[in-house]
């Protein structure tokens, strides 16, 4: 998820696709799903068998709601950057893709927060 985040963060549109653009989309699910794959069954195996649907649920919905909140405040980050950056054409693509980037930074940050965090 990092990688994914910290690649496209520092993208550069006139870059090909293929340079930037498809290694981040790339990544960024495999380091999500292969998370959240291995976190469920280390979670799960540590409950009783007859609890383990119960634990498996929790987390999915505590793994759901942090999807949620971590997406509606990236999408804040990114609306308010550019929103602050440009008051005379905030819809341009320079504008834009300035607010775009300032999300990815803060993906990168909030997952070396949650790394610290869970070190």
């Amino acid at each position: 998820m990092l990688s994914g985040s910290l690649i496209r963060a520092a993208d550069n549109p006139i870059w090909s696709y293929w340079a930037c653009a498809f290694i981040a989309n790339f990544l960024n699910p495999i380091g999500a799903d292969g998370i959240f794959t291995v976190s469920n069954l280390l979670i799960t195996s540590m409950f009783p068998p007859n609890t383990q649907g119960v634990a498996g649920g929790v987390f999915n919905m505590i793994s759901q709601t942090g999807k949620s909140v971590g997406l509606a405040l990236t999408a804040l980050v990114a609306n308010e950057v550019t929103a602050n950056y440009s008051s005379i054409d905030k819809y341009s693509p320079k504008t834009l893709l300035i607010g775009h980037r300032a999300a990815f930074w803060f993906c990168v940050a909030l997952t070396i927060a949650s790394l610290c965090a869970s070190v």
